[in-house]
């Protein structure tokens, strides 16, 4: 048994080693610090993609749309429990953004600034459907971007996990018409 473990580990440790040389192999310039920042950025994207996907879900399901069975979109404008949770799990969006936009904290101290660069990318219930629908594309948009620069210097291929996206245009006759990308 003991003779086991120890080919097991062995094993194990030589399975270790040939992926530090295959990534070594595809960026040989990068260095074991940079390798663990590169990956630390992967850890913080898909804790944004994460939380984007939650964002998605609420508002597709909360606010989308808004058929005459809910209210032709007055939970949009009333501080409705959906509304106000949609609303901060947005607002949860704003580190992740401001990671993506290569903010410091310092840059966005203040609250003016704060409203000019990360706001714009921060969907809320008080938006239409098109202003938010916008908003989460770009937020798809910046979380790809990341993932595949990071990949891209890490030497991993990077294939976007897109979703179908919608535009919604709408006219003054109430008419919605659909593009799916």
């Amino acid at each position: 048994l003991a003779e086991a473990q120890a080919d097991l580990e062995k094993s194990r440790i030589d399975t270790q080693t040939s992926r530090a040389a295959l990534r070594q192999a595809r960026n040989p310039s990068l260095t074991p610090a940079r390798r663990a920042e590169l990956m630390d950025k992967v850890t913080a994207l898909k804790n944004m993609e994460r939380q984007l996907g939650k964002v998605q879900g609420m508002y597709q399901r909360d606010f989308a749309g808004q058929p005459a069975s809910r209210g032709f979109g007055l939970s949009e404008y009333l501080p409705l429990p959906a509304a106000q949770e949609f609303d901060k799990a947005s607002n949860q969006m704003g580190p992740y953004v401001m990671s993506a936009l290569g903010l410091s904290g310092k840059a966005t101290d203040a609250a003016a600034e704060y409203r000019q660069k990360v706001m714009p990318f921060i969907p809320s219930s008080r938006s239409t459907d098109t202003a938010n629908e916008n908003t989460l594309g770009s937020l798809r948009d910046m979380l790809d971007n990341q993932y595949r620069s990071t990949y891209s210097e890490l030497g991993v291929p990077y294939k976007p996990k897109r979703q179908a996206k919608t535009q919604r245009a709408s006219n003054n006759d109430g008419w919605h018409i659909e593009e799916v990308r």
